[in-house]
C-alpha cells in the first residue's frame, strides 16, 4: 500500500482554509464611511498626487476600525476586495439603469433600485443618483432607476409621471 498519497491527502486538506464568516452591514458601513472621509486619497479622480504610502496608511486605518467591530480579524487584501465588489455591484445597477433608460436592455420586469448604502458608494464614485418614479393611474408599477448627474451634485432627485 501506497500510504505517502494518504498522507499527502490528509495534509492538503487539514491545511485548506476555513471560509471566513460574510462581512456583517456594519463593517461595510465602516469601508463605506471611511471612503468617504479619505476619498481624497483613495478614490482615483480625487487623488492625483497622492503617494502610495499614504493611499497604504488610509488602508490600513479602514481596517483598523472593520477590525474594531468584528470578532472575524479581516486583511487588507479582503478589505479591499469587498469594496472593489460593492463598486462592481453598484456599476452594474448603474449600467442596467441606463440600459433600461435607453431601452436597450430588458428592464421591464425588475425594476433597478440602489439601496441607502449603494447610493452612497454611487456617489462616491461620481456614477448617478437615484431617481424615483412614483406609480401613476390606476395601479401603474412603480419604477426606480438612475440616470447620470454631475459628480459635484450628490443631491437625490425625485420626478413624476
Amino acid at each position: 500500500m501506497d500510504y505517502s498519497l494518504d498522507l499527502y491527502t490528509y495534509r492538503v486538506s487539514c491545511m485548506a482554509k476555513k471560509r471566513k464568516m460574510n462581512f456583517s452591514e456594519r463593517e461595510v458601513e465602516i469601508i463605506v464611511e471611511e471612503m468617504e472621509k479619505q476619498k481624497h486619497i483613495l478614490v482615483n479622480h480625487f487623488n492625483a498626487g497622492v503617494t502610495h504610502i499614504s493611499k497604504n496608511n488610509a488602508w490600513m486605518e479602514i481596517l483598523k476600525r472593520v477590525n474594531a467591530v468584528t470578532n472575524c480579524q479581516r486583511e487588507l487584501a479582503e478589505v479591499k476586495k469587498k469594496w472593489s465588489d460593492l463598486k462592481t455591484e453598484v456599476r452594474r445597477k448603474v449600467a442596467q439603469a441606463r440600459a433600461a433608460m435607453e431601452g436597450t436592455g430588458d428592464c421591464t420586469t425588475v425594476p433597478v433600485i440602489l439601496t441607502a448604502m449603494q447610493q452612497r458608494i454611487c456617489n462616491l464614485l461620481g456614477e448617478a443618483t437615484i431617481i424615483s418614479l412614483p406609480a401613476g393611474e390606476a395601479g401603474e408599477a412603480t419604477a426606480e432607476i438612475t440616470v447620470p448627474v454631475p459628480i459635484s451634485s450628490a443631491t437625490t432627485v425625485t420626478l413624476t409621471q
